[in-house]
């Protein structure tokens, strides 16, 4: 991807339905209308004041003077780019007011100023995503981009994340909606696919030819029934010099199964949109990105699960640790957090044998996924199969989406496990034996588990039973790291490196509980003292971060605990393809409902009238985060008062 090393820093209700919110504000810069989650069938959400940007820009003189700034091909293929800087937008208004397009007083999106300055946001981000004028934004050029932009303007912060559809993951509505409740913010792409007819009760789905990256903004399923409103950057088809009303394009959706395949999987379900068995194309969506403040995760024996959460999105919630119980008749011997953030996978042994279940963070509700004999260790793949140590030299691979036959493959080891790591990067497992002194590579693929290669350890290496791995993520190196509860230090070890490792010792007197790290490499250890939080320093020796500068310091003594991160399961074998490297012509994207904002509407009775301009002569005055304070400059003045008037009347 293109690197930048500067940049320019600027400043419903529901008919019939019992749906109790878990989250609701009313708050401008709260934004999430509501949030809720009764079962995979049953869910709301809606976020307001989401930015709606638009793609397509012509630069050229304005009629009322002025001018305006353009983006290559007049913008026709950057939906990438623009749907990236309505997070972007959100972000900065919501918390961050250091990430760029800022946060500052003139930013009223809907101006001309500001216009002009997101054109060049734009351009810049493009630039990073090595957008193409005349195709758009190929392979992993959207989360390459968001990456190195929230990277630069608010480093450790959050993680980026994009799923694809891929062998044991077809992402569907239900999926990004789960994601979005949790607390993500969310765009994604639907495919435009070649309809092959239906045959054995499915949709068959031949290549696609290409798609299109939009902003979800609300998202309702009543049984069957599902409607999707999103933000399309590519609404604006009339005036391509000023900024078009902001606006939902709305969707009534729908689940089916598909037969597509990617390898080692055929059949999926999928939501479509617009569906009609005649036509020659179908559309579907196939990806998703989630942008959410990162997280720590520590494990108990109180059988509850406590997040730390050191940044949040202004009015979602507040920075700090929260619960969620563990069922108190299970014995969990081991978790992992989901890919998207929206529950756990953990092992319960409270029947004897041990087995595997999923939780969901806002419900509490447990749901038994498989059984796994002797089961001691868990962890999620890149690839979101779930992986299982056992005590018998075994490793289990349990793809969860799979009802019928959720292990989908197992392994014996040459030697007993007594800890792993996922490495990214290799699509392998890392599993070292303290009993054989070993360090065992398992490679991984949409077919189950394949090829191992054992290593053996330095004898210098001082290890105990107990034994926690990790892995360096991407970009940042591929040593494993080793701690166990033989010594107060950590080990690194590389792959083929056989005469050397490094040694990071700790200030304890105890054994390590648990090490993980974040996407800069920052290293995390829980120890019976308390946590440590490592980071490397000017010449690359890692050294103790001082208490006050702790992201996680309230981490109880002796937990496990672990801290989200970026992932994706992108695969260029699929998804460099020509189908996935083409944006659509803005003009042939399927139709939808367009209703535009009606943000003066502070009553919310469908008209703009005496009564709202009762509530914004209420607020007068300095007013950060009131809902009448339209051009969010934390002051309601004559400009919000002129953009009231300016709306007089019926939203319709």
């Amino acid at each position: 991807m293109g690197n930048q090393t500067t940049r320019r820093v600027r400043g419903a209700a529901l008919a019939g339905a019992t749906i109790a919110s878990v989250l609701t504000t009313s708050a401008a810069l709260g934004n999430i209308e509501y949030a809720s989650w009764q079962s995979p069938s049953l869910w709301a959400y809606k976020i307001k004041y989401m930015p709606d940007f638009d793609q397509r820009r012509m630069a050229g003189s304005l009629p009322q003077g002025g001018f305006s700034f353009g983006l290559p091909g007049n913008g026709s293929y950057y939906c990438v780019p623009t749907s990236a800087m309505n997070l972007m937008a959100y972000i900065a208004q919501h918390g961050f007011p250091a990430v760029s397009p800022g946060a500052g007083s003139n930013q009223y999106w809907m101006g001309q100023p500001p216009y002009n300055d997101v054109t060049f946001e734009l351009l810049d981000m493009g630039i990073i995503m090595e957008t193409a004028s005349d195709a758009g934004t190929d392979g992993d050029g959207e989360l390459a981009g968001v990456t190195e932009w929230l990277g630069f303007y608010a480093p450790g912060v959050f993680d980026v994340n994009r799923w694809y559809l891929a062998p044991g993951h077809a992402p569907n509505l239900t999926t990004l909606a789960g994601a979005a409740i949790n607390g993500s913010l969310v765009n994604f792409a639907y495919g435009k696919y070649e309809n092959a007819g239906e045959f054995a009760g499915l949709i068959g789905l031949g290549e696609r030819v290409g798609g299109h990256v939009v902003t979800l903004s609300s998202a309702l399923r009543w049984g069957p029934a599902q409607v999707l409103s999103v933000r399309d950057p590519a609404d604006d088809s009339v005036n391509l010099q000023t900024q078009s009303t902001f606006a939902n394009r709305s969707y009534e959706v729908e689940d089916h199964g598909v037969f597509i395949c990617v390898p080692g999987d055929c059949s999926q379900t999928m939501t479509m949109l617009n569906y009609d068995p005649d036509a020659d194309y179908v559309y579907m969506i196939d990806s998703y990105l989630t942008i959410k403040p990162r997280q720590g995760y520590a494990f108990v024996p109180a059988n509850e699960v406590i997040i730390y959460q050191p940044h949040a999105f202004q009015g979602w919630s507040t920075p700090g640790p929260s619960a969620v119980p563990l069922p108190r008749h299970q014995a969990v011997v081991d978790l992992v957090a989901m890919p998207d953030g929206d529950g756990f996978y953990y092992i319960d042994e409270s029947e004897g044998v041990a087995g595997i279940w999923s939780i969901n963070s806002i419900t509490g509700e447990s749901t038994s996924i498989a059984t796994v004999d002797s089961a001691q260790q868990i962890l999620v793949g890149a690839n979101r199969l779930v992986y299982v140590l056992t005590g018998e030299a075994q490793v289990v691979c349990v793809n969860p989406a799979a009802e019928d036959e959720p292990v989908a493959d197992s392994l014996f080891l040459p030697s007993i496990g007594n800890g792993f790591a996922y490495r990214d990067q290799t699509h392998e497992l890392a599993v070292v034996s303290f009993w054989d002194h070993e360090l065992m590579f398992v490679q991984t693929g949409p077919d189950g588990l394949g090829a191992v290669e054992v290593q053996d350890l330095p004898v210098t290496l001082t290890l105990g039973e107990h034994v926690c791995v990790a892995a360096d993520p991407p970009g940042v190196g591929d040593t494993i790291w080793i701690a166990s509860d033989g010594a107060p230090v950590v080990y690194g070890v590389r792959k083929n490196v056989f005469d050397s490792f490094e040694v990071v010792e700790l200030p304890t007197g105890g054994g390590v509980g648990c090490i993980d790290l974040d996407d800069s490499g920052r290293l995390y250890v829980g120890t019976d003292a308390g946590p440590l939080e490592l980071v490397r320093n000017a010449d690359g020796d890692y050294v103790v971060v001082p208490e006050e500068a702790m992201r996680y310091r309230d981490v109880p003594p002796g937990a496990s605990f672990s801290v989200s991160r970026s992932r994706t399961n992108f695969d260029p074998k699929i998804h460099l393809a020509p189908g996935w490297a083409t944006n659509l012509d803005p003009d042939t994207l399927p139709e939808g409902t367009i209703v535009a904002d009606c943000v003066a509407d502070l009553t919310d009775d469908g008209d703009v009238d005496a009564s709202d301009l009762a509530v914004l002569l209420g607020a007068w005055g300095p007013n950060v985060g009131h809902t009448a304070d339209l051009d969010e400059d934390g002051v309601v003045n004559a400009a919000d008062l002129a953009i009231l008037l300016g709306t007089w009347g019926p939203c319709r």
